[in-house]
């Protein structure tokens, strides 16, 4: 039985269980228990075919009408999403039609809204192409619709067989507070009771956002059920360790409620604050919230941890919108291409090439399992998912998409001696002691770097050269909003825009183009990412006149340079990209595959996956040994400042000297009426631009 990444190893009972997993591709199809030793070999394998597939929009247009609807998915609940059901019926047709790369992903959500709905039935007849699709993300948005059909039909069994499998695998955080919940259930029902109390507090902690008093309640009613025993063994186990056993106050006062009569013991308040009526009688005073100290020590101790030579876990702030040129849709990406590459099967144009120590060839993907974790974009997000991560027997981390995150997750890496790789620098890096090494490398530039970079590709040949009228070189800025690290609003400057702007009637433009023309701005720089720079392109070339100033493009935008447009656009990059006749095949693949061209972010995902293949080829023995365990993370961290494969960002092959993978940032420039088009392209069929 896999234990949920959220939970705690308590106690004997659980110790027992030791994180078995169930393997695809087993034949039967059933669920592994009572093994013995962590990580086990059950001589299961993932089979060819299996390799995930990348959901990604296919057009501007369909991302543009998608992202809508996933930003009022994701901060709403069961109710708002069983409302969008006629939207997202409409919305997954219409993508249907225009064959587009989102269409599993809407016919997912609707499928969830109709479970949400309670009708069930017709959540398994949408969800079923889903079920019996290819791998990855959607597949297992529908396997959890399958299993949640399952028990709530009456047969609990076969829902946990189902629902195992992707425990610690689903990427989207409104996904996993229901398969928490359906598991704690499944595992009530069939009698599993230690396993249950897990689940029960995965669901809590998985439960972001949500209204607390309905979740508090909903988890008190199904661990009334709880046998006294197991609610006192799990109790006395979080008070005999002082709070450091793994539990949260939460899970414990619904336990102490158990134990005190039920749930007329436990009282709730309009914020969701628990308390016990009657707290006197059961000397209930150490159950409440930790004061700081008591806190401290929760997150300095360290908890029960193993090894697995072949588990990568990767961090991304998957539910929120995240800071910089980091915008969700830029993440997922990201998140999409590791994922797509950790399925890769050996031999294939993937990471497998890349060297250890120059000698021994790295591990197919296809041999390693990758489990997500969604940070939220906070450190106390990243602490939460290095634990889990640990917990899951991560041999590597990769993570730091922002710079709150790598900061965090830098100092964690280095206090728990974890090997990371980090996708931006930490601008406040842990001290080290006096010999020690550092255990994280650095794959990406920070953002500094990246706008620096992009504010060089501004030359006086090229400054000038738009039709803004005049000789002024004017520049005008479009940030994210909010920028990285500020906590301020921009000045009322029109040469300062902002990717959230938006009109202010239906006749307007989003952004000032007036006010760029009447200032004769004749270059607009876009850190943005690509969704961001097309609507200042849009809002450009729909000016009345048409306005034509030279776009300047950060990193996260430079795939408008692949589309021909009537604006001259430089785009900065690195490596091979922006890509073109010289790609490797490898890149050209996943360009074919997706039918978009490959991004920076998701360019990053694919070196982030590369070096972290090289440095875990899968030969260290699975442990949960703290000794055994330090040593297996030590030569993971000695493959991974050694690491070498093909990497896009960069036209080094890995990490250099001082654990940082070295790049030089370039601009190029696609003329006005012309674009970055590969030759190669010509092979599958022509552009895939309309």
């Amino acid at each position: 039985m896999n234990l949920p990444p959220d939970s705690a190893d308590v106690g004997e009972p659980r110790r027992a269980l030791r994180w078995q997993r169930l393997v695809a591709g087993c034949a039967p199809l059933a669920l592994l228990t009572t093994l013995a030793v962590a990580g086990v070999d059950t001589g299961c394998r993932r089979t060819v075919d299996e390799r995930p597939v990348v959901a990604l929009a296919t057009s501007p247009a369909a991302e543009a009408r998608f992202s809508s609807v996933r930003a009022r998915w994701l901060v709403g609940g069961a109710p708002e999403r069983a409302a969008m059901r006629h939207e997202l019926t409409e919305l997954e047709r219409w993508l249907e039609e225009t064959d587009d790369g989102l269409e599993p992903v809407a016919r997912a959500y609707l499928a969830i809204a109709w479970m949400d709905a309670n009708v069930p039935a017709a959540a398994e007849a949408v969800a079923r192409p889903l079920y019996d699709g290819a791998p990855g993300v959607n597949h297992d948005l529908g396997v959890l619709v399958r299993g949640v059909v399952l028990r709530r039909t009456g047969h609990p069994a076969e829902a946990i067989e189902v629902l195992a499998p992707i425990v610690g695998k689903l990427i989207d955080p409104f996904a996993r507070p229901i398969l928490y919940e359906e598991m704690t259930h499944a595992l009530m029902d069939e009698g599993h009771y230690d396993e249950a109390v897990a689940f029960a507090q995965a669901w809590l902690r998985s439960s972001d956002g949500v209204d607390r008093k309905v979740l508090h309640a909903d988890v008190a009613r199904v661990l009334a059920r709880l046998p006294l025993d197991v609610a006192k063994r799990t109790v006395d186990a979080q008070r005999a360790s002082k709070g450091t056993a793994g539990y949260s106050p939460e899970l414990i006062l619904i336990l102490a409620a158990r134990l005190g009569g039920g749930e007329d013991m436990l009282s709730i308040d309009a914020d969701g604050g628990l308390a016990l009526a009657d707290a006197e009688s059961y000397d209930a005073a150490w159950l409440t919230i930790p004061d700081d100290a008591a806190a401290a020590v929760m997150v300095t101790t360290p908890l029960p941890v193993r090894f697995d030579p072949r588990a990568i876990a990767l961090l991304v702030p998957t539910s929120v919108v995240a800071e910089g040129a980091n915008a969700t849709a830029a993440i997922r990406g990201a998140t999409s291409i590791v994922t797509y590459l950790m399925g890769t099967e050996k031999g294939d144009a993937g990471p497998g090439k890349g060297l250890i120590d120059g000698s021994v060839a790295a591990p197919s993907a296809a041999s390693h399992h990758l489990a997500v974790f969604d940070t939220g974009g906070t450190a106390a997000g990243v602490l939460k998912s290095v634990d889990a991560a640990e917990r899951d027997g991560a041999a590597l981390i990769v993570g730091g998409v922002t710079e709150a995150e790598s900061n965090a997750l830098a100092t964690l890496a280095q206090l728990r001696k974890l090997p990371t790789i980090l996708f931006r620098p930490p601008s406040a890096p842990p001290v080290l002691a006096n010999g020690e090494r550092r255990v994280y490398v650095v794959l990406g530039n920070s953002l500094a770097d990246e706008r620096a970079a992009t504010m060089a590709a501004i030359t006086s040949s090229t400054a000038g050269t738009g039709s803004g009228g005049g000789a002024s070189t004017e520049i005008a800025i479009v940030d994210p909003w909010p920028a990285e690290g500020s906590t301020e609003a921009y000045p009322l400057d029109p040469l300062h825009a902002r990717c959230d702007a938006t009109p202010k009637s239906a006749t307007e433009p989003a952004f000032p183009i007036a006010a760029w023309r009447a200032r004769k701005v004749t270059t607009v720089v876009v850190f943005g990412d690509a969704h961001c720079a097309r609507h200042v392109a849009a809002d450009l070339l729909g000016a009345t006149p048409a306005y034509h100033p030279h776009l300047v493009l950060g990193p996260t935008a430079l795939e408008l340079v692949h589309e021909t447009m009537a604006l001259m656009r430089t785009a900065v990059g690195g490596g091979v990209l922006p890509a073109d006749d010289n790609a490797p095949k490898s890149l050209r693949t996943l360009w074919i595959d997706q039918k978009s061209p490959v991004g920076w972010l998701g360019a990053l995902g694919h070196d982030g996956a590369a070096l972290a293949l090289a440095a875990t080829p899968g030969d260290l023995l699975a442990t949960a040994e703290s000794g055994e365990i330090q040593k297996a993370r030590a030569t993971t961290l000695d493959r991974l400042l050694k690491a070498q494969g093909e990497l896009w960002t960069t036209t080094a092959a890995g990490p250099n000297a001082s654990g940082v993978v070295p790049r030089t940032l370039y601009p190029r420039t696609a003329n006005a009426g012309s674009s970055w088009h590969p030759a190669w392209l010509a092979e599958t069929g022509g552009s895939f631009y309309k």
